[in-house]
C-alpha cells in the first residue's frame, strides 16, 4: 500500500533529498526460484526487508541469488536495509529473491522520491 510521507520524518528526507516522498509496504511470497522482489527505481532513497518466514532466503543485487550466494535473511525476521545517504545507489538497484522452502513470507517497505524540490 503507497501513501505519502507526512511530518518531520518527511521533512528531514525532504532537506536530505530535495523532494516529497511515498512509502510502500509489501508483502511477498519468496519460493525456491528466485524472483524479482524490488524493481530497479532510481528515485528510491530507502528500504528495509523483513523476513517473516521459518525458512533462510537469500537476496541479490540484479542477478540470481542462491543457498550459498547473495546476502543471508535468517528465519524469523532476518532484516536487511539500505539507504541512499549511507548506501548511495545500491538502494536504487534491483533486488531478487530466494528462500530455501516453498512459501516463505517477506515483507518489505520502501520510500521513494516522486517530486523533486527546488531550494
Amino acid at each position: 500500500m503507497q501513501s505519502t510521507i507526512l511530518g518531520a520524518a518527511a521533512e528531514y528526507a525532504a532537506s536530505l533529498f530535495k523532494g516529497e516522498f511515498t512509502e510502500d509496504e509489501l508483502d511477498f511470497t519468496a519460493g525456491t526460484t528466485a524472483q524479482e522482489l524490488l524493481k530497479d527505481d532510481p528515485e528510491r532513497v530507502f528500504y528495509v526487508i523483513i523476513n517473516l518466514s521459518a525458512n533462510a532466503c537469500n537476496i541479490a543485487f540484479g542477478s540470481n541469488p542462491s543457498g550459498t550466494r547473495g546476502i543471508k535473511l535468517a528465519s524469523n525476521g532476518g532484516a536487511f536495509s539500505l539507504n541512499a545517504r549511507d548506501d548511495l545507489t545500491f538502494c536504487t538497484k534491483q533486488v531478487r529473491i530466494v528462500a530455501d522452502a516453498a512459501n516463505s513470507e517477506i515483507y518489505a517497505v520502501s520510500v521513494r522520491r516522486f517530486r523533486a524540490v527546488e531550494n
